[in-house]
């Protein structure tokens, strides 16, 4: 490990998403000494969520990096798109463009973790490991505490587990901010989704709905497995004051007939055939370099910069993330690694900063009152 300001160091990486994994790949091949701790039971533990695009421009060279873009290839799909109105028509089909298939292909989550794991030596991530605290040791090392595992110690440690990371309030006191939207996420097994109109609507691609404020988008998983999010505009206290239950599916179906009453019967029966729901705020962190701490400690991906899906971007932006840390601290440009990390910061919370206005544009555009065919006029004059 050549110049590696990691010579000697034990890392440890608390979150074992996409971009945590990635970072440790990276830092694994260039001879780091590496653990990711994952609060999951294990690599078969179920991922909610629906399919990742992974960019050309942005995650690709990332996966690249670890010289993993070409598998990646192997298990992401070009994905066709449909946009409809509230009625259940369609007003546009995007079909999958030969030339740029692979700009923006989908990924389903536990495939690509699945990815990532096959670029690590065996062992190196321990699972079942929920991340309670940490502190500060003789030797610029730090105690990591877990819930109901022993203690760990490193001399380097990464925050990547995601938006609601405990990591954070050791490296700055910037806090997650309510952006106005709110998100009720479905999912639909393959065998019902076939069943139903709002499958053939859907066509194994993904759909893009809208009317008057509201939008539902929905993600076909490789085996035909429907995840779908419906979003709309409410206050912060919204949720509380409905008292509504995830795990009370007829609930969030009336919730859903309540709120798209004008939608066509095609999607409430879509609604009634979900399996499982989940509710979800959505958040935003600004990127800032206002730390709390000049110690080898930092955040990536949504621990550093959550943002809502709006743009598609928030993934890719971790990946990106995990790429410039690995670099910093790998290839001999800085002193130190608290040098490495702050040129880092520096660094993302440039490009962050540009991805989340453009997620706050989409978001507002994603739920004016305009018709899809109208905003897309719009956005696109020529």
């Amino acid at each position: 490990m050549q110049r590696s300001l990691l010579q000697n160091k034990q890392v440890a990486i608390i979150g074992g998403g996409p971009v945590g994994l990635l970072l440790a790949v990276l830092l694994q091949q260039r001879g780091a000494s590496v653990k990711v701790y994952e609060r999951d039971a294990g690599p078969e533990a179920r991922i909610s969520g629906g399919t990742l695009d992974i960019h050309l421009d942005l995650g690709q060279p990332a996966l690249a990096a670890a010289g993993l873009l070409e598998a990646f290839y192997q298990l992401a799909r070009p994905t066709a798109m449909r946009l409809a109105d509230e009625r259940g028509q369609v007003l546009l089909e995007e079909p999958v463009d030969e030339a740029t298939a692979y700009d923006r292909p989908e990924i389903d989550r536990a495939d690509l973790r699945c990815l990532l794991l096959s670029g690590l030596a065996a062992g190196t991530v321990e699972w079942g490991q929920h991340f309670q605290a940490l502190e500060k040791l003789p030797g610029n090392r730090f105690l990591l505490r877990f819930a109901g595992q022993p203690d760990q110690v490193a001399d380097v440690v990464v925050g990547a587990n995601g938006g609601r990371s405990r990591v954070r309030p050791y490296v700055t006191d910037t806090v997650p901010e309510y952006t106005g939207s709110f998100i009720i996420q479905g999912q639909i097994p393959a065998g019902a989704a076939k069943q139903l109109a709002f499958g053939a609507l859907v066509s194994q691609g993904n759909l893009l709905a809208r009317a008057e404020g509201k939008m539902l988008f929905v993600h076909t998983r490789a085996d035909g497995t429907l995840n779908y999010y419906v979003s709309f505009r409410q206050p912060a206290d919204w949720l509380s004051q409905r008292g509504l239950p995830a795990d009370q599916p007829a609930q969030v179906v009336a919730l859903l007939a309540e709120e798209l009453s004008g939608w066509a019967p095609l999607y409430h029966e879509a609604f009634q055939a979900t399996t499982e729901f989940a509710l979800l705020p959505m958040h935003r962190l600004p990127p800032t370099p206002n730390r709390l701490v000049t110690e080898a400690i930092t955040l990536i991906g949504d621990a550093a910069h959550v943002m809502p899906p709006f743009a598609g971007v928030g993934v890719n932006i971790g990946l990106l993330d995990a790429l410039h840390l690995a670099d910093n601290l790998t290839k001999g440009q800085f002193a130190t690694v608290e040098a490495a990390i702050e040129a880092y910061e520096r660094t993302m919370c440039d490009y962050a900063s540009q991805a989340q206005a453009g997620t706050a544009q989409a978001e507002l555009d994603m739920h004016s009152d305009l018709g899809t065919v109208e905003l897309m006029a719009a956005n696109h004059p020529d």
